[in-house]
């Protein structure tokens, strides 16, 4: 029954004190920070203060979010990176708000004003058994990434894995997907060929 800490808080200039740390592999790499989540943008004001310290430090700073923001919030903090990874899971409202408890009409708007901005960015469709990779919505996102996302640098399809499962039973949390399988090749084939039908088949686009 002991007690296991599994976080601390900080603060933004304690955060990118630490990143910066390891600036001499970012140099290396190419690479930089990413902030990701849950959803970073869950703490607006921590994210877009800390990038402002990297990016003047010299450090690259990348976006993962959902873009279940307010469009004022989520425009600040496209703007405080110097690349977005964009994920888009369901496009249909209904299902999506069943699937994630939230509408999406923010996401895809957001999608929308992102793609018009001229800001570097990637879109990412997460592939998950059961809830996002029927053929109906494979083709209805890949056709939204075709027709409102068509600047995107870099759009990946990425297979489903349950290696989060160990997180959600150290927090004693319940894992709704944990009857799902990682996808095959095959079927990861299929998705893809779905995508390429539908418009998708640019050759930096990577669909697998």
């Amino acid at each position: 029954g002991a007690l296991q800490l599994l976080g601390r808080e900080v603060g933004a200039a304690a955060l990118a004190a630490e990143l910066s740390r390891d600036r001499v592999f970012f140099e290396t790499s190419g690479g930089g920070v990413t902030f990701s989540g849950g959803e970073c943008l869950a703490q607006p004001d921590l994210f877009v203060e800390a990038a402002v310290i990297l990016r003047a430090d010299g450090t690259p700073v990348a976006l993962d979010t959902s873009g279940l923001a307010a469009r004022a919030t989520f425009d600040r903090a496209a703007l405080a990176a110097d690349l977005v990874l964009y994920d888009i899971k369901l496009i249909d409202p209904a299902r999506h708000k069943t699937a994630t408890g939230a509408d999406n009409r923010l996401i895809l708007d957001n999608a929308r004003a992102l793609a018009a901005s001229g800001r570097r960015f990637w879109v990412r469709f997460p592939v998950i058994p059961g809830l996002t990779d029927d053929d109906e919505n494979v083709r209805a996102v890949s056709e939204f990434i075709g027709r409102e996302m068509a600047a995107a640098e870099r759009v990946d399809f990425l297979p489903y894995n349950n290696l989060c499962e160990a997180d959600y039973q150290r927090l004693g949390l319940p894992f709704a997907l944990a009857d799902r399988k990682p996808l095959s090749p095959q079927e990861m084939g299929r998705v893809a060929d779905l995508a390429r039908q539908s418009g998708l088949d640019k050759p930096h686009w990577r669909l697998v």
